[in-house]
C-alpha cells in the first residue's frame, strides 16, 4: 500500500506541474494574441512564428523554472533532496558536458559518413549566418537548461527519493521522449522514438555519475547545436542554417531522414556507447548510492 500511496503522489505532482506551467503559458499566449490583435495584427500572422524562435524559447523555459521552482518549494524543499544546480565545479561540467556533447554527435556523424550516407560542403559564411549561429546557441542552452532542470532535476529527483535511482532513469527517460512526441517527423520510423529514449537515459545517468545537472546539460547543448547548427541536420524534425550543408545519400534508417541525425541507426550506436561509458564513471565513484544529494546541495 505505500508503494501504491507513494506512486499515487507522484503523479499527482507530475500533473500539478505541468498544469501550472499550462496555465503560465495559456495566459501569456491570451495575454500576447490579444495585444497583437488590437494592435491591428490578424490571429493568423500572430499564431505563424517559428519553432527555433529564442523570444519563444526563452518565455517557455521562464515558466519551467517558475513552476519546477514552485513545486520545489512548497513540497520537496524539507525534504531536502537537490535540483542539483548547487554544486562544486559547475563550469568545469558545464564544459565537459559540451564537449562529449559535441564529440558524440560529431561521432554520428562521422559513422553515417563512413557507411556513404551522406555528403557535406561548407555554406558561405556572411552576417546573416553568424547572428544565426549565436541565436542557435542561445536558443539550445536554453532549451537544455529549461529540459534538464524540469526532467533531470525534478522529475528525477523526486523519483529517486520515492523508488530509487534505476526508476529515476526509466522514468525520466521515458518522459523525456513523450515530451518529443510532438516534433516533425517523430514517427516516421522507429529510430527516432529509440533514440529520444537513450538519449534521456544517457542524460540521466550522466546526472547521476556527476551529481548535478551541469554535466547534462552540457550534453544536450551541444548535441543540439552541432546536429543543426554545425553539420546541418535537421534538429528533432527542423531545419536550421548551418556552417555545413548536408546531402543525404543513404537510407532513412542510416542518415535519421527528415527527423535529423539523432533519428538515425548511427545514433543508435553512438547513444549506446555513451550509457555505457556513463554508467562506467557512475561506477567509479566513491558513493554512487548519494548520486543526487552530493556533492551539491538544495535546490
Amino acid at each position: 500500500m505505500k508503494s501504491v500511496r507513494a506512486i499515487f503522489i507522484l503523479i499527482g505532482k507530475l500533473l500539478l506541474l505541468f498544469a501550472i506551467m499550462l496555465a503560465m503559458m495559456f495566459v501569456a499566449i491570451l495575454v500576447y494574441v490579444v495585444a497583437a490583435v488590437l494592435s491591428g495584427r490578424d490571429v493568423e500572422s500572430v499564431l505563424s512564428f517559428p519553432r527555433m524562435n529564442l523570444t519563444l524559447a526563452v518565455v517557455q523555459d521562464a515558466f519551467i523554472v517558475a513552476g519546477v521552482w514552485i513545486m520545489y518549494v512548497a513540497f520537496e524543499r524539507k525534504a531536502g533532496w537537490p535540483l542539483g544546480l548547487r554544486q562544486p565545479g559547475a563550469v568545469s561540467r558545464l564544459a565537459t558536458g559540451m564537449a562529449c556533447g559535441a564529440a558524440l554527435l560529431s561521432l554520428v556523424v562521422l559513422l553515417i559518413w563512413l557507411l556513404g550516407g551522406l555528403t557535406l560542403r561548407s555554406a558561405p559564411f556572411d552576417a546573416a549566418l553568424g547572428w544565426s549561429l549565436l541565436r542557435g546557441a542561445l536558443f539550445f542552452a536554453v532549451v537544455a537548461f529549461s529540459e534538464e532542470l524540469l526532467v533531470r532535476g525534478y522529475v528525477q529527483g523526486l523519483t529517486r527519493r520515492s523508488f530509487g535511482a534505476p526508476a529515476a532513469v526509466v522514468v525520466s527517460s521515458l518522459l523525456f521522449a513523450a515530451m518529443h512526441f510532438g516534433n516533425a517527423n517523430v514517427f516516421e520510423s522507429v529510430w527516432p522514438t529509440v533514440n529520444l529514449v537513450l538519449a534521456g537515459i544517457l542524460f540521466a545517468v550522466a546526472r547521476e555519475a556527476s551529481g548535478g545537472l551541469w554535466l547534462p546539460i552540457g550534453l544536450h547543448w551541444t548535441w543540439n547545436y552541432f546536429q543543426g547548427y554545425v553539420y546541418g541536420f535537421e534538429v528533432s524534425g527542423t531545419g536550421t542554417d548551418a556552417l555545413l550543408r548536408v546531402q543525404r545519400t543513404g537510407g532513412e534508417a542510416l542518415t535519421g531522414g527528415a527527423f535529423g541525425a539523432e533519428g538515425s541507426a548511427a545514433a543508435t550506436a553512438v547513444l549506446a556507447a555513451g550509457i555505457v561509458a556513463a554508467l562506467w564513471a557512475l561506477r567509479r565513484r566513491k558513493r554512487p548510492s548519494s548520486a543526487l544529494t552530493a556533492p551539491d546541495r538544495a535546490p
